[in-house]
């Protein structure tokens, strides 16, 4: 049963976004305790991020409030300056983390907070876009 799960999850098109965090599904599985509206935004790349609001017809932009071409979970997560501190706290909490359990509530945190920081920064740029 697994297995066939396992390929399934391998060769689906539609969940780029969470293959790009966790590569094989037992990586997924084990943020299934913890899924909250957030996380689930951050795992599936479907919440207020540029790439995912540009590419279903809701915002004409899909670039990063840094600047960079494209505002998607992995930017956020890897790479985007804004959200350097979230990784500096993150890797200060994760290299005190003993278990995997206590390194994905971690991992839950940081996915979370990832997808309200880009709930915030898209709705204050629709707040200033309404100043003008």
């Amino acid at each position: 049963m697994y297995n066939n799960w396992s390929t399934v999850y391998d060769n689906d098109p539609a969940g780029t976004t969470i293959k790009t965090l966790c590569p094989h599904l037992n990586d997924a599985r084990r943020f299934a305790p913890y899924v909250s509206f957030w996380l689930s935004q951050s795992l599936t790349g479907h919440g207020q991020f540029g790439q995912f609001l540009y590419r279903f017809g809701f915002s004409d932009d899909q670039t990063c409030q840094c600047g960079h071409d494209i505002q998607s979970v992995h930017h956020l997560r890897f790479d985007c300056p804004l959200t350097g501190r979230l990784r500096y706290h993150y890797s200060l909490a994760i290299s005190s983390c003993v278990n995997i359990i206590d390194r994905t509530k971690m991992e839950v945190i940081l996915y979370e907070q990832i997808a309200i920081m880009a709930d915030q920064l898209h709705n204050s740029l629709h707040q200033d876009h309404h100043h003008h």
